[in-house]
């Protein structure tokens, strides 16, 4: 083994030009595969801190178990957390508050939105502010005009807008960003950027739990995107407390709960789950990816989980192709050296693993550099701030590359599979030939 390492060493470094092409073929397969799995990553992660972040549902959401049914949906009141219910909650939580990132309680809204001329009909929630922020993490600033609403002090008479319906209601900025660089603004130069509205409040009807019509006057603090179009048309987010007045109700309609890094959340949740079946409690925890607010998340996963395969199917054949080609080429112009090693007398067999070696060596060496170069190329993309259209959000996503150990790892399997499987079918034929038809081959 160590006569067939050194032999494999010395014929990389001697016929170092002829292995040039294929060092390039293997670190091009590197840097294509690297690159789009990187970009696949980030896709993932911008979805994931889309509903576990933004829209924070962090970890598990819990509700009555007939709250997301046909009978639930029909009669939410009769399915919402009542006070009873939530101190419940609350009293358990704090009891493994060593346990609990953030909880936050929400209440769904829908109703009418008028100004002196025109009404809208809106819907959104209220909920807890300063735990909300909590869940948002690094997007808690959530405005892109305005403020959120957990910097501004007294919040219960303010509430933020979809910058569409705010569009609607006249509430504008004093200048139109360029929005193509919404979501990065968002995340890397969160500020406050000035908007004026026609009407400095706005009343809000709905229909009480029971209903009876309430009017709720309230002024606007910020706008924001809230992804979809459709919704962002209608969108309307507020403090839990000014819901609840709102509706004259203390009831809420879900908890959403985020646990610390380093908590097992599956067992954390059968222990929760297995107390509320104790108790005779109808509350389900659920995680929030197996919920229907997660189906659009499930359907955009698969969907993009499917593309991500076909893709690199055809980085892999394209690859295996050229990587193939290039040994074939290699290995031909070197029949003359193996028929040398043949009249030698080295086996076909010791022939085939030095040229399967030399290949994987090879492979290697076109890893370090695809390593360094698409290294190089995600950072300057990821500096970049490039943006493009993607269909799945109202606004532009950002073009990044995920940095990430098991990526390169991944790509230094696939590229030295690939140089072997090309490799053994490059020499397979060459090392069988008689000597002579190798000695005399031009």
């Amino acid at each position: 083994m160590i006569l067939l390492l050194k032999l494999a060493f010395r014929n990389a470094i001697s016929h170092w030009k002829q292995s040039l092409s294929a060092l390039i073929s293997v670190a091009a397969g590197f840097i294509a595969f690297a690159l789009f799995d990187g970009y696949m990553r980030d896709i993932f992660t911008i979805i994931n801190q889309l509903y576990g972040n933004i829209e924070m549902y962090g970890d598990y959401i819990i509700e009555h178990e007939n709250a997301n049914k046909p009978e639930g949906r029909s009669h939410p009141w009769d399915w919402a957390l009542d006070i009873k219910a939530q101190n419940m909650i609350n009293d358990y939580f704090k009891t493994h508050e060593s346990e609990i990132f953030a909880y936050s309680r929400f209440l769904n809204i829908e109703g009418s939105i008028d100004t002196n001329n025109s009404s809208f009909v809106f819907i959104g929630y209220g909920y807890d502010i300063l735990e909300g922020a909590k869940l948002k993490g690094k997007w808690k600033w959530n405005t892109y005009w305005g403020k959120p609403l957990h910097e501004i002090k007294d919040n219960y008479t303010t509430m933020l807008m979809g910058r569409r319906l705010g569009q609607f209601m006249g509430c504008l900025p004093e200048k139109l960003d360029e929005m193509k660089k919404y979501f990065i603004d968002l995340e890397l130069h969160p500020l406050q950027r000035p908007f004026t509205c026609e009407n400095e409040t706005f009343q809000l009807t709905t229909v009480t739990e029971k209903g009876q019509i309430n009017a709720t006057d309230l002024s606007v603090a910020g706008l924001y995107d809230q992804g979809f179009k459709e919704f962002d048309e209608r969108y309307v987010v507020m403090p839990l407390e000014t819901a609840q007045q709102m509706y004259d109700t203390q009831k809420v309609n879900f908890y959403t709960l985020k646990l610390k890094s380093d908590v097992d959340k599956n067992i954390f949740a059968n222990q929760f789950q297995n107390y509320l079946m104790s108790i005779g409690s109808t509350i389900k925890i659920i995680d929030w990816r197996q919920h229907s607010k997660g189906s659009i998340y499930r359907q955009t996963l698969s969907l993009l989980e499917t593309d991500r395969t076909f893709v690199i199917t055809i980085i892999i054949f394209v690859g295996c192709l050229s990587i193939f080609n290039t040994l074939i080429k290699l290995i031909k112009e070197r029949t003359f050296e193996i028929g040398m090693l043949r009249s030698l007398g080295f086996l076909p067999q010791f022939i085939r693993k030095l040229f399967i070696l030399e290949s994987i060596l090879l492979s290697w060496i076109g890893c370090i550099w695809g390593i360094i170069l698409s290294f190089i190329i995600a950072i300057i993309i990821n500096k970049s701030e490039i943006t493009y259209p993607s269909g799945l959000f109202s606004f532009e996503s950002p073009l990044r590359i995920e940095i990430n150990f098991m990526t390169y790892v991944n790509g230094v399997l696939l590229m030295t599979l690939l140089s072997i499987i090309a490799g053994f079918i490059a020499i397979r034929k060459p090392s069988s030939q008689t000597i002579a038809n190798s000695l005399i081959h031009n």
